[in-house]
């Protein structure tokens, strides 16, 4: 598609709370209309969207954006506005910003798109405004890159594009969001609206009232001096032009026609004659009302055991109806359900030991039915009221209503309650069981017990129990017995009774078990860190942990002892420290040991240029080191090969400049490194008149000799290892000759360095 460029007008505003100065929409036919505006107050808007889930992103805001250097100070109209947030991603990242559809239909002249921005910002990406008309291909109308304001409170700038050659369609519209290179690119939007010259102005302020089965009353605002107008309504969601139409002259209205008990959404159009059909208004949705009554008097009128007998009183003519149950507290259309085509009905399989709620609802035929009336309450005999009819429980967290009314207490039974009903579960693989009764009707024991038989009761052997609850968000009128129940034997049987706390005590009880999981403390990660380090999560140092909400200690578990998670290890003296982590549940107290170790931080010294090395020498790159230096770096060339030592044969090299890097890593700081450069020259000739003679025995075992061809006054002798450290010995120097006595030397490679003012040898020696 051709890309279209439309004069873009920039006019100076308020920073804050200001108001368009742009010139009114001129027309030349029709009338000038404000088809759409969002001036962002109320957050983000629903009918907006964008595409990115990350940074850069397009977030609602008021004030200043989070970001020092960037965004504006204020919104531009009013309070909020919507930016580009770009804390995250990389240089050229976007996030597309869609703006809701405008129908243009009715656009008889000129149509244009206004906003606001706002683009300040040092690394300032770019904004650009494309519109569609089928979401497919996008034509680019307007686009700007880089900073424009100077500073937070700088003016908002106002833009104008013009829409008029979309006249006749629905457009789509969006902005692309570009994030420069760094975090200072928040741009922002404000005050957006879409206007056009309408031959047919829409109406506006369309209300409704009065509704009724079939019926509703509607009234609207005239968009312009027209007299006629289409209602249209449909299902809600409905697509508008595709419902159902009714033409009038009268305003306000009344629709007729409409189905009972069924959602709508309505429209209203102008009507302005040959043809010139405005946009809608709308919609409003409503609910019609029910035709069809509820029923009444729903009762019981037989209940035994597990078969139920209602009847009820039909609200009209109908004879088909719903009766649905389920636990009591249940949602009504969640339940069981029995189709009924007689009063009264009888309804079967009602479980025993249980708290049941049931409706009824009429079953008016073409689909409609009536909301549900009810509940009545009927609590089936308990089954449960002896061990051996004990109800399984699953401990799984699930809830389910009991009951023990018309329970007894059977002779020998080992309890110190009343009223009594009794219940199984096998222990989870934790050994840890938690027991609520929350929501009783009336103050509640329980006791748990072992036992190799059910019919037996002297060969029950008691557990645990409880009268009170130990469980927060657990109150009530009445006192609900619970209990955490740690230490049972994984997968054997228990058998839990519950009962009122005195003789009078009857009623329903919610029953709830669920599993206290084992907890875990982790396992030890050790951390090396470096001294400097001012914020450390020791959470780092383990993994596997269920929980953060223990306890650290240092060096031991005890009181006194007791450190914040986070810490700062800035002036900790290099070295390992043992850290301690605790964490507890209502059933255990678990912990794990880790360790964290300070490293110093490395002193690579300051690097320099070792001048004048023979091409036949062996060069000590220490030699190009000052300062403080810790020994245990590592040398490498420019390329990241490892130079063993430090030392280096230059033999046969070309002369020029060879760089080095001296590093340490000591697994806790950043690596640090430092540079030495080789100078390195042609010495053929000093070589024929070098300073060594020659150097026996070699290899050593005690006593190393050297006989120099020439000495002077500046000579000097050192004898490194090979980490580059100096080894202090007695250097007998006479005439032409030294010895150095090295009996007192480990066995490995040493190196001696010869040096003048004019030049510096390195000799490899072997003591054996």
């Amino acid at each position: 598609m051709k890309k279209f460029y439309f004069l873009l007008f920039v006019v100076s505003l308020l920073t804050s709370t200001g108001y368009s100065q742009l010139s009114p929409l001129a027309c030349g036919t029709g009338t000038a209309t404000l088809l759409y505006t969002q001036d962002f107050e109320s957050g983000f808007p629903s009918d907006w969207s964008h595409s990115s889930t990350i940074f850069p992103q397009w977030q609602y805001n008021v004030g200043q954006t989070s970001s020092s250097g960037t965004g504006p100070s204020a919104a531009f109209s009013n309070t909020g506005y919507i930016y580009l947030e770009t804390s995250g991603g990389s240089l050229g990242d976007t996030d597309t910003l869609f703006v809701p559809s405008t129908n243009l239909t009715s656009t008889v002249d000129a149509a244009r798109a206004t906003w606001a921005y706002h683009m300040y910002g040092i690394d300032m990406g770019s904004l650009a405004f494309q519109v569609s008309t089928d979401g497919a291909i996008w034509t680019e109308l307007w686009s700007i890159n880089g900073q424009v304001q100077t500073s937070n409170a700088a003016a908002w700038i106002e833009v104008e594009v013009d829409l008029t050659s979309y006249a006749g369609s629905i457009v789509q519209m969006r902005f692309i969001g570009t994030r420069g290179n760094n975090f200072t690119s928040d741009m922002a939007i404000d005050l957006f609206q879409v206007e056009a010259c309408i031959s047919c102005p829409q109406p506006t302020a369309l209300l409704f009232s009065n509704v009724t089965t079939t019926t509703v009353d509607l009234d609207w605002t005239a968009g312009g001096t027209e007299t006629a107008w289409i209602i249209e309504y449909g299902p809600i969601g409905y697509t508008p032009g595709t419902g159902t139409q009714f033409p009038t002259s009268n305003n306000p209205e009344t629709l007729s026609g409409l189905i009972d008990n069924t959602a709508f959404d309505i429209y209203v159009f102008a009507n302005c004659g040959s043809g010139d059909i405005s946009i809608p208004v709308g919609p409003v949705s409503i609910m019609t009302g029910i035709v069809c009554p509820p029923p009444s008097a729903f009762s019981f009128t037989y209940a035994n055991n597990d078969t139920v007998a209602v009847t009820w009183t039909p609200g009209g003519l109908e004879s088909a109806w719903n009766v649905e149950y389920g636990l009591t507290g249940y949602t009504p259309g969640t339940g069981t359900q029995h189709a009924a085509t007689i009063v009264p009905d009888t309804t079967f399989g009602v479980p025993a030991g249980g708290i049941y709620d049931f409706y009824i609802q009429a079953n008016c035929g073409g689909g409609l039915n009536n909301p549900w009336t009810g509940p009545i309450t009927y609590i089936a005999p308990i089954t449960n009221d002896e061990p051996c009819g004990a109800i399984t429980v699953p401990v799984n967290g699930s809830t389910a209503v009991y009951a023990n009314v018309g329970a007894t207490v059977a002779v020998g039974e080992p309890t110190v309650g009343f009223n009594t009903a009794w219940f199984k579960f096998t222990a989870p693989a934790s050994g840890h069981v938690e027991i609520k009764t929350c929501g009783n009707t009336f103050n509640n024991m329980l006791a748990i017990y072992s036992t190799p038989i059910c019919s037996n009761l002297s060969l029950f052997t008691y557990v645990n129990g409880a009268t009170g609850n130990p469980f927060t968000g657990c109150t009530g009128t009445f006192d609900p017995a619970g209990l955490n129940m740690c230490g049972l034997v994984p997968g054997n049987l228990y058998y839990l009774v519950i009962g009122g706390e005195t003789v009078t005590d009857e009623g329903t009880f919610p029953l709830t078990l669920t599993e206290i999981p084992l907890i875990t403390a982790g396992t030890s990660d050790p951390q090396d860190i470096c001294e400097d380090n001012a914020s450390y999560n020791l959470f780092d140092a383990i993994t596997g942990n269920d929980s953060e909400n223990g306890t650290w200690y240092n060096p031991t578990v005890a009181p006194g002892n007791v450190f914040p998670s986070t810490l700062s290890f800035v002036g900790t003296p290099p070295g390992s420290y043992p850290f301690i982590y605790v964490d507890m549940s209502v059933c255990q107290t678990v912990q794990v040991q880790t360790t964290i170790t300070v490293h110093p931080i490395p002193n690579v010294g300051t690097g320099g240029i070792i001048n004048n090395v023979c091409n036949f020498s062996i060069v000590n790159l220490y030699e190009g080191l000052n300062g403080t230096i810790d020994i245990g770096g590592v040398w490498h060339d420019i390329n990241g090969v490892d130079v063993p030592g430090g030392f280096i044969d230059f033999s046969g090299e070309s002369p020029g400049i060879y760089k080095y890097y001296y590093v340490i890593d000591n697994g806790g700081c950043p690596a640090d490194s430092t540079p030495v450069n080789v100078q390195l020259i042609d010495c053929a000739g000093i070589e024929e008149s070098g300073l060594v003679a020659e150097i026996y025995p070699n290899p050593v075992n005690d006593v190393v000799n050297i006989n120099f061809s020439q000495i002077d006054g500046n000579t000097t002798l050192r004898l490194v290892n090979v980490n580059g450290q100096e080894i202090v010995l007695p250097i007998q120097v006479s005439n032409m000759k030294s010895s150095i006595d090295m009996s007192e030397l480990a066995a490995g490679v040493y190196f001696l360095i010869v040096s003048n003012d004019k030049t510096s040898q390195t000799i490899r020696v072997m003591k054996e």
